[in-house]
Formats: C-alpha cells, sequence, structure tokens
C-alpha cells in the first residue's frame, strides 16, 4: 500500500506498522490524519479491538478498514471506522476512499459508505501532506 500511495504524490506515509504497539506508538507521535488498517491482525483476536482503540486515542483521526466481506464492512462501521474498502481495490480506489474517510471526518459524518459506492458527490482531493500510518 505503501508503494501504491507513493505513485500518486497525494498523501504523506508518516509511518507503517505490523503489530498493534508499533501502530499505536505511532498514532501517538505522529497524530496522523488517516489510519489504514487490516483488522487481520496476529496480536488481537478482534481486529476491530485496534480500531476502538486509536477513536479513543484520537476521536479525529480517519479511519479507514480495508477488508473483503460485507459483514466486516458492517462490524468495522460500528467500532468506529469511517469508511471501508474491499481489498479488491484498484489505486484510484484507495485514494479515493482515503479522500472520502478525510471528508466524512471533518464533516463530523460517522458511518462513510464503501469506496465502491455510487455516491454521486465530487470526491475532494485530500491536502498535500496529509499523514497517514498504514
Amino acid at each position: 500500500m505503501v508503494g501504491i500511495l507513493g505513485i500518486r504524490h497525494r498523501f504523506d506515509v508518516v509511518g507503517s506498522a505490523g503489530l498493534v504497539a508499533d501502530a499505536i506508538a505511532i498514532a501517538r507521535a505522529c497524530r496522523p490524519q488517516v489510519v489504514i488498517l487490516d483488522p487481520r491482525l496476529p496480536e488481537v483476536s478482534d481486529g476491530m479491538a485496534l480500531v476502538r482503540r486509536l477513536r479513543v486515542l484520537d476521536p479525529e483521526v480517519a479511519i479507514l478498514v480495508v477488508g473483503w466481506a460485507p459483514e466486516l464492512e458492517h462490524t468495522a462501521l460500528e467500532a468506529g471506522a469511517d469508511c471501508f474498502v474491499r481489498k479488491t481495490f484498484k489505486p484510484g480506489d484507495l485514494s479515493t476512499a482515503i479522500a472520502r474517510c478525510i471528508e466524512h471526518r471533518s464533516d463530523g459524518a460517522v458511518g462513510a459508505a464503501d469506496s465502491a459506492s455510487t455516491d454521486p458527490r465530487p470526491v475532494p482531493v485530500p491536502v498535500p501532506g496529509a499523514g497517514l500510518i498504514l
């Protein structure tokens, strides 16, 4: 994902973690605008636990969950994620999903739709330098 995001030069990736403790440490230190996560984490029996922890740690951070099933989307949004994108995304879908997360979080909206939805609203171009952790 870091490579895909680097191609478009629209976002600054401020950290990447494979472990929950590392993700929490990066989130605390860098205060990113968006966190992108895959809930299949080796240290947590319920990957949504990290979503809930991040939401408590920083209520303003936008959280994008990357997953594979409609049931996971529902669970992620209930846990506090702002957006969900299916793992079959194209690079442009990921950028769109990040932009929607930023928009929904700044609007105070909760439970954003899947990036593959047919939302007719234009997607805002994120401010360059939007910090992300993966």
